[in-house]
């Protein structure tokens, strides 16, 4: 047994490592690809050339992300919370709770591009959306949801359960147990899921393909208008050859200083959450 957990130690140490390193290479061979590209002019300019971002910079697709992304959070996130408290303090029959459960874990596990040809299908053709930021934010808020009410739920499950028996008790409701003690210890483990959901949402292409994204774009003003995004636009400039690559590495490295940013503003709301409880 103790060969036996030695070797198991040994693989997880060596697996850790290996994709602790794999990830990092990643990121800074793709900052140092990026050097001499990224600057005032790439990060705050528009597209310029008769060659998709040839000149220019890539700032309406960042604002472009940005909307779709809290489109979609804002669609996902009342209708995440609601399930997760229905789940963790309403609902009783554990074979009702199951079966929701698989479903969500279904859902989870359903291609993105489904999402985009459901709201493609549905807001684009059916009710006469067009592409625009709320057709794409809908496929957005359908990917991020089981993940979110997932991330939540389990937020809402490690609260320690002597202080609700405690709270029950005492008279006190579900309603105010769930707004005095729940809520609180829960708060920044929710915006930490929230901001995991919004990069989530923020690095996807296929749900905004035929939904919303699009190559040429001034900065957003309206949902009912098509935006450039940062994952579409990287994924436009590699399919033009190896005369883009150098660019493409730029968006690359900003998508992810971007995502490194909030990940790491996420774990750390996380990590506090946790140690306080």
């Amino acid at each position: 047994m103790k060969t036996l957990s030695k070797i198991i130690k040994f693989f997880s140490y060596t697996s850790f490592i290996l994709l602790m390193g794999i990830i990092i290479f990643i990121f800074l061979y793709t900052v140092y690809r990026s050097i001499g590209i990224i600057n005032f002019e790439f990060i705050f300019d528009s597209p310029r050339g008769m060659v998709l971002g040839e000149e220019g910079g890539i700032f309406p697709a960042i604002i472009g992300s940005i909307w779709f992304s809290f489109t979609a959070l804002i669609l996902a996130f009342v209708p995440a919370l609601c399930s997760a408290i229905y789940l963790v303090f309403y609902l009783k029959n554990n074979r009702v709770k199951t079966f929701i459960n698989n479903v969500f874990e279904n859902v989870a596990a359903i291609p993105s591009i489904i999402f985009g040809l459901f709201s493609y299908a549905v807001f684009v053709y059916m009710l006469g959306f067009g592409r625009c930021i709320l057709s794409a934010g809908v496929a957005l808020a359908l990917m991020i949801f089981p993940f979110l009410e997932r991330k939540i739920e389990k937020s809402f499950l490690e609260v320690d359960k002597n202080l609700l028996i405690a709270s029950y008790n005492l008279g006190i409701d579900i309603r105010r147990t769930f707004i005095k003690i729940v809520l609180p210890l829960c708060f920044k483990e929710i915006i930490s899921s929230v901001i995991l959901s919004l990069l989530f949402a923020m690095g996807a292409t296929a749900p905004i393909l035929f939904t919303g994204g699009v190559a040429f774009a001034t900065v957003p003003n309206s949902l009912l208008k098509p935006a450039m995004a940062l994952p579409l636009h990287l994924y436009l400039m590699i399919a033009q050859g190896a005369s883009q690559i150098n660019r493409a590495y730029g968006v690359a490295a900003v998508s992810l200083m971007i995502l490194f940013i909030f990940s790491t503003l996420a774990y750390c709301l996380s990590h506090k959450t946790y140690k306080k409880v």
